[in-house]
């Protein structure tokens, strides 16, 4: 079998959607992953064109035609990555920061190591990244870093959107500060909710603090399956952090055809929301929460419906092909 086309991956603590973009990813390159993770349990089995390489590894011999740097935090990962560069291999960075003011500080950091390594070519999840970088003097901007929303058959997608759904409102994540849980609590207390549930997925230092409440059921740590499964049959997904630099799992929620309830400093709000599939409100202030909460509880199931075909929409623009995309215009430079 002829080989094809060589990438390194350099990726800390490579997550599962990460192994999602790399199986599709492998179809049209070999693929040399170096991490951190020491343990893989993926959703799909890697193809047997990727070779991991932990810490321990030496570094490979041959010339990759792209490195693509994902957090490069170890000593190991470092050596890699100055290795690319004195080799002049291309590469091509990512970071996930939003256009949110608060961020900027942030990513002007990141941004200066950027300038210092000589690498131009930045990818970041959706339009807020997109903003932020070109607003920064990024030269060559590209998106799909999350891409990994399920590219749907049809028969998957008219599940979905037959779906009866319950009157439920999930949230998926850590049970800390800057997830906001305990205002999403206090606000579905104080509204009116005797038709709708609270689900808690997820766990973390803020668990004893969750209210005890006859509409509040906390779920704890569950696999993505299981909760894909949820988002299914439920109507809403929440997600009230105070910083979000985009939010895989709202992704995840479109695709599952979930009306999202997020506050506006979640990245993801510019490429996944709209008036026609989502609520959106200020994290800071639990008036504004409660407005989007009573809206929700008033509202017909004609929008939940035509909700769920947009989200689903929506989600289908950052499925593993916009990833491969992205790369591929970074590699035809090179040629």
């Amino acid at each position: 079998m002829k080989n094809k086309p060589l990438l390194w991956v350099l990726w800390y603590e490579m997550p599962s959607y990460g192994a999602v973009i790399i199986g599709e990813l492998a179809l049209t390159y070999d693929i040399t992953v170096f991490t951190t993770t020491s343990e893989f349990n993926f959703i799909y089995s890697l193809p047997e064109n990727v070779t991991l390489l932990r810490d321990s590894d030496k570094i490979p011999q041959e010339k990759p035609i792209l490195l693509i740097s994902c957090a490069p935090f170890t000593k190991y990962l470092r050596s890699i990555r100055r290795h690319a560069q004195l080799n002049n291999f291309p590469i091509i960075d990512m970071a996930d920061n939003n256009n949110n003011e608060s961020q900027v500080k942030v990513f002007l950091k990141r941004i200066k190591s950027l300038f210092q390594h000589r690498i131009n070519h930045l990818m970041v999840p959706g339009a807020s990244g997109e903003k932020l970088a070109k607003r920064l003097g990024v030269k060559h901007v590209y998106t799909g870093m999350y891409a990994s929303a399920p590219k749907l058959t049809v028969d998957e997608k008219n599940q979905l959107l037959n779906s009866k759904r319950k009157n439920q409102i999930v949230f998926v994540g850590q049970l800390t500060e800057r997830k906001n849980i305990l205002l999403l609590c206090k606000s579905f207390i104080e509204v009116d909710n005797s038709d709708w549930e609270l689900l808690i997925i997820g766990d973390g230092p803020l668990r004893d603090a969750l209210p005890k409440h006859h509409k509040i059921r906390y779920l704890g740590f569950l696999q993505r399956d299981e909760i894909l499964e949820i988002l299914s049959y439920s109507k809403v997904f929440a997600l009230p952090s105070v910083k979000e630099h985009w939010g895989v799992v709202v992704l995840e929620a479109a695709a599952s055809g979930c009306t999202l309830l997020i506050s506006d400093t979640v990245g993801s709000g510019e490429d996944l929301c709209d008036e026609s599939n989502s609520f959106r409100f200020a994290p800071a202030s639990q008036h504004s929460l409660e407005v989007s909460l009573k809206k929700i509880f008033s509202t017909k199931d004609s929008f939940f419906q035509n909700a769920c075909e947009v989200s689903i929409l929506k989600s289908q623009e950052f499925t593993p092909q916009r990833f491969v995309d992205s790369v591929m215009e970074v590699v035809k430079i090179y040629k």
